[in-house]
């Protein structure tokens, strides 16, 4: 699931982002915040990120995509907050509440009555968890720069969270989500109550590279993830370079074993294999160096926020 704090989600340069982030963490569910997009660009960028679904609430100021493998049931408890049931075909399901808070303690009291009054609907052995941007910091730690965290702001931030019987998920990446250059706060989070913990005690958040946006997308996982096998993918750079056919015709040309299919099946091996290689010491594994780049971005984000 990604939930990101995003003005201008239909942007091409924000549309590739969250493509790849989106494709790279199979991601299944993901939530925009604050989009600042037409609401005729919603089923544009629907199928620029291969969502089998889409929908938007609370007057466009989010939109939620989400794959067929999923069963979604929406309810707009607040104007701050999309509250939805997740369920799969397994049996398996949760709650999710998606939230846009206000920038000021008034603002965001009515918020904080919604999430109570969905903790007490909640049923004790259903997992929920509410993510998104809260716009106020959990401790004075959560700020830097500028003046000092209110105490009342996170008083009663904090005084609402444990009526609703929800904790911090652990996080990794940049202590911070936000930040104007002057100030950093973390304002981005997602919180889970005591069910969700139990049903998916390996949850994670990654406060992933903010890019172009002021707030950092969040990445939540709900369990420990397995290390996919690599998977062989043709880049369109490799047919500009004078060699391309060269080593291709001469992977082809190798003898191979077997008869018919197992024959072509081999053939095509080889010329994987050649090209791997090939893609390895004449481009430096591009898809390296594109990790790299992300992770050296994400470094850099870090530093900065210090």
């Amino acid at each position: 699931m990604l939930v990101w704090n995003i003005r201008g989600a239909s942007r091409r340069d924000s549309l590739r982002y969250l493509k790849k982030l989106c494709f790279d963490n199979k991601v299944k569910l993901l939530i925009l915040l604050e989009p600042m997009s037409a609401e005729c660009q919603l089923e544009v960028v629907r199928r620029y990120l291969n969502f089998d679904f889409s929908a938007l609430y609370i007057g466009g100021k989010i939109w939620v995509f989400w794959s067929g493998l999923l069963r979604l049931s929406c309810v707009e408890y607040a104007e701050q907050m999309l509250h939805a049931h997740v369920s799969f075909g397994s049996g398996a399901s949760f709650w999710v509440s998606a939230i846009y808070a206000k920038c000021t303690r008034v603002g965001r009291r009515p918020l904080w009555e919604a999430m109570e009054s969905v903790a007490a609907s909640i049923s004790h052995n259903q997992p929920w968890v509410a993510a998104g941007d809260f716009n106020v910091v959990a401790s004075a730690a959560e700020r830097e720069g500028g003046a000092p965290a209110n105490v009342r702001n996170i008083e009663e931030f904090n005084a609402s969270m444990f009526k609703c019987g929800l904790s911090t998920i652990d996080f990794d990446g940049s202590r911070f989500t936000w930040t104007n250059g002057s100030v950093w706060q973390r304002l981005d989070r997602a919180l889970g109550n005591r069910r969700w913990s139990d049903a998916y005690p390996l949850s994670r958040v990654s406060h992933m590279a903010r890019g172009r946006s002021d707030h950092s997308p969040l990445l939540i996982r709900c369990a420990g993830y397995r290390t996919a096998s690599s998977c062989f993918r043709f880049l369109n750079v490799w047919r500009g370079h004078p060699q391309f056919r060269e080593i291709v015709s001469d992977a082809w040309s190798t003898e191979v074993s077997g008869m018919g299919m197992v024959r072509f099946y081999n053939k095509l091996k080889a010329v994987r294999d050649a090209l791997k290689q090939w893609n390895r010491v004449v481009f430096g594994n591009v898809s390296s160096k594109v990790t790299e780049a992300e992770q050296e971005l994400k470094q850099k984000e870090a530093e900065y926020d210090q």
